[in-house]
């Protein structure tokens, strides 16, 4: 039986910590993962599955697009500037948004 695992973070608050879909996975397959990440991400190494992972992850979003089609894709250089274009363009647009960024409570 699993352990419910209570791990002190000291996440780096360049930006504030955002929630995302490989965070979120991270999280499940390991909280000590996900801390390093954060914490450390220096140290954390991408093998070949994480790879292949990530190339899916990118598949799905573009077949999504797919189905979806006339959206608008929201980037940025930052989780902040993805959050404010977001913001923007749910108050000027009624297109779908793809990688919307919202916060909620500083996440």
């Amino acid at each position: 039986m699993r352990k419910n695992m209570n791990v002190k973070s000291e996440v780096n608050m360049k930006e504030n910590p955002s929630l995302s879909k490989s965070k979120n996975l991270s999280l499940l397959q390991c909280p000590k993962r996900l801390w390093l990440e954060l914490n450390r991400p220096n140290l954390v190494e991408e093998d070949e599955d994480v790879q292949a992972r990530l190339a899916a992850g990118s598949h799905v979003g573009e077949t999504a697009r797919g189905l979806f089609r006339g959206g608008i894709l929201v980037e940025g250089k930052s989780m902040d500037e993805r959050i404010q274009k977001t913001k923007k363009l749910l108050c000027s647009h009624s297109s779908p948004l793809y990688e919307a960024a919202f916060r909620h409570k500083k996440v």
